[in-house]
């Protein structure tokens, strides 16, 4: 628990983006251009997703058109370019890993083995993360993949690891109260 000791976590609790600051920090110690760069990089892999996730419901060209609008829009560019932003763009990259990881699991005997790591990332980078919940119920009613013990699995495995992160980050919040 990195987090004990300083009151700024009881605000908020967000181990991946903390890691990844870490990470880029231990690489590239301080500098701006490795930071803008490796968030530039998370957001053209954010954008290149959404050209897959889109590829599954229209035509290429309308998917990599998709891809190039989340690419420049004024919204993911203000992100990529605000440094403290990094946690939005890591929280987006677990969203939209997961729904293509699901997306892709439709239709398939199982669901696939990257929907768990991906929703993790999703939970532990922001908050905002946990809005796949409600695209995997809704995904998961609509197409009714895999058999129905497998969706239990599935629902249980999410709704367990979201409890959990909720936990920590309420036990968190409860440490540095007088």
């Amino acid at each position: 628990l990195f987090y004990v000791g300083d009151h700024s976590s009881t605000y908020v609790y967000r181990p991946n983006g903390m890691l990844f600051w870490w990470l880029t920090v231990a690489i590239a110690d301080n500098s701006a251009v490795a930071h803008y760069a490796f968030n530039a990089a998370v957001h053209l892999l954010n954008a290149a997703i959404v050209v897959l996730v889109a590829a599954r419901f229209a035509s290429i060209p309308v998917a990599g058109a998709l891809g190039l609008l989340f690419a420049v829009h004024p919204i993911g560019v203000a992100t990529t370019s605000w440094l403290s932003d990094r946690y939005d763009l890591l929280a987006t990259l677990g969203v939209l890993w997961a729904i293509a990881a699901l997306e892709r699991s439709i239709g398939a005997a199982r669901p696939s083995p990257w929907l768990l790591p991906a929703w993790l990332l999703a939970i532990g980078s922001k908050e905002t993360g946990l809005t796949f919940a409600v695209y995997l119920l809704i995904r998961i009613l609509v197409a009714r993949p895999w058999t129905r013990r497998q969706r239990i699995q599935v629902v249980a495995a999410m709704g367990a690891t979201a409890l959990l992160f909720l936990a920590v980050r309420l036990s968190l919040i409860h440490i540095s109260e007088p």
